[in-house]
C-alpha cells in the first residue's frame, strides 16, 4: 500500500504535501515531504511571522551535555572540490535576494541574548557565535574561525557610511572593553596575516618615515598594561 494518502492523517511512510487552509491547489502547499524524508517548506506574502518557531523553556541544572534547540551533524568522506567553484559543505545555508525598497536591517542570522529576571554569571563565555576548531593531522590550506567574501568592486568609506568585513557597534550607550581579543594557552602567531604584498603604497600597507610625527595612536591592553601603537597622518610624506 502506498503512503501517499493525504486528508486523513500523515502516512507511515512515503512522501505527502500538506495545504494552508485556503485550499489544496498547488500554491497552498507549505510543506512537502519527500519520498526520502527530506522537508520542503515554502511560504509567499504571509507578513511578520516566525515560520519555523522553537520555544524552549529549561531550569534543569546540567554539568554536561547540551541544551540545543537545533542540532546538524555532518560526516564528510571523499573528495570534494573548492568551495568557490565547485561544492560546498554546510551545516546551515541562507540564500538572501533582495529587490525593492530596503531599509531594514538584513541579516543570514540574528541573535539576542538577554537576562530572564537576574541571572547570576560567574565563570560562563556568553557568545553571539562560537566556533571550536579541532586540530588536524595536515594543515588545511586556508583555517578561519570567520570568513566573509565580498564581489563589491568599490568601497565606501566615506564618514556616513561603513564597509567593513567586521563591524562593532555599542546599543545605545552600550560599549565593549575591547575590539578584538584574545587568550588561550599560546597566543596568535600574528596580530595580522596579509597575503598579497603587491599594493604597498594605496591599500592597508603603506610606505612609512620613521621622522614622522605620531600625532594619534591605537590603544592596545597587554595583560593589564596599556601600550599605544603610534599613528602618523596619510598626508605625511
Amino acid at each position: 500500500m502506498a503512503g501517499t494518502m493525504e486528508g486523513l492523517s500523515v502516512p507511515l511512510y512515503g512522501g505527502f504535501t500538506s495545504y494552508q487552509a485556503s485550499g489544496t491547489t498547488a500554491s497552498s502547499a507549505y510543506l512537502t515531504v519527500n519520498d526520502d524524508g527530506t522537508h520542503d517548506f515554502s511560504w509567499a506574502d504571509e507578513g511578520a511571522d516566525n515560520f519555523i518557531s522553537v520555544t524552549l523553556t529549561d531550569a534543569t541544572t546540567i554539568s554536561s551535555g547540551y541544551i540545543q534547540a537545533y542540532y546538524a551533524s555532518i560526516t564528510s568522506t571523499g573528495s570534494k572540490t573548492q568551495a568557490q567553484t565547485g561544492a560546498q559543505q554546510n551545516a546551515f545555508a541562507a540564500d538572501i535576494f533582495l529587490g525593492g525598497t530596503q531599509a531594514a536591517w538584513t541579516n543570514g542570522m540574528f541573535v539576542y541574548i538577554a537576562e530572564t529576571g537576574t541571572a547570576t554569571i560567574t565563570s560562563s563565555t556568553i557568545a553571539g557565535y562560537a566556533v571550536y576548531l579541532a586540530a588536524f593531522g595536515a594543515s588545511p590550506a586556508s583555517r578561519h574561525g570567520f570568513h566573509v567574501f565580498s564581489e563589491e568592486t568599490s568601497t565606501y568609506t566615506d564618514a556616513t557610511v561603513h564597509d567593513t568585513a567586521f563591524h562593532a557597534e555599542g546599543a545605545g550607550s552600550g560599549t565593549y572593553g575591547a575590539l578584538l581579543g584574545t587568550d588561550g594557552a599560546v597566543p596568535p602567531h600574528y596580530f595580522l596575516d596579509i597575503m598579497d604584498t603587491t599594493d604597498t603604497t594605496t591599500r592597508m600597507i603603506v610606505d612609512y618615515s620613521s621622522s614622522d610625527s605620531a600625532t594619534k595612536a591605537l590603544r592596545v591592553l597587554v595583560g593589564s598594561t596599556v601600550y599605544n601603537i603610534p599613528m602618523v597622518a596619510d598626508s605625511c610624506s
